[in-house]
């Protein structure tokens, strides 16, 4: 049988250039062109400057990982922290819903019938050797496989008329 190389890290982005993904390349690519469209369009000394800050922050944003991130979402994680409140404070009831919001108001009486149903379908065993042959059997009893006139039979506690006869 042939084998085959399988991935170990699938979640990785493919490289293009070098160590750079296509997004870092995209990043790159536009970084270096806004600063050579501001070196040439600016005077000399303030192009420079302005070329040279776009360059770095290009680079920190392409190449810097910190705690396995891409330098932007670490950026974005930092600013989310900073602007969200660190103290929280609970006050008894502040997010309280209204009852009938939460829930559909249903009358008490539905909910007392329901429960009357549920207890009458629960069959009642009278002794433990009944309960064991239930547990036993695993839920099937002999009369599964009994015919419609035997389960009438049982049902309404009627002797056939041909066993009467005999």
């Amino acid at each position: 049988m042939a084998q085959f190389k399988v991935p170990q890290n699938v979640q990785r982005a493919d490289t293009i250039i070098g160590p750079l993904t296509m997004m870092q390349l995209i990043i790159a690519v536009v970084g270096g062109g806004l600063a050579y469209i501001i070196y040439l369009s600016l005077q000399q000394p303030v192009a420079t400057i302005l070329a040279v800050i776009i360059v770095s922050i290009t680079a920190a944003f392409v190449l810097i990982r910190i705690h396995d991130m891409p330098f932007w979402q670490y950026l974005a994680s930092l600013l989310i922290y900073i602007l969200k409140p660190r103290l929280r404070v609970w006050e008894k009831g502040s997010g309280d819903i209204p009852i009938f919001e939460r829930y559909a108001i249903e009358p008490v009486k539905a909910k007392k019938a329901e429960k009357a149903k549920m207890e009458e379908e629960t069959k009642k065993f009278k002794n433990l050797k009944e309960l064991t042959s239930v547990l036993d059997t695993e839920g099937q009893s002999d009369m599964d496989e009994a015919t419609d006139e035997e389960l009438v039979q049982a049902a309404f506690k009627v002797t056939s008329q041909k066993k009467q006869k005999k």
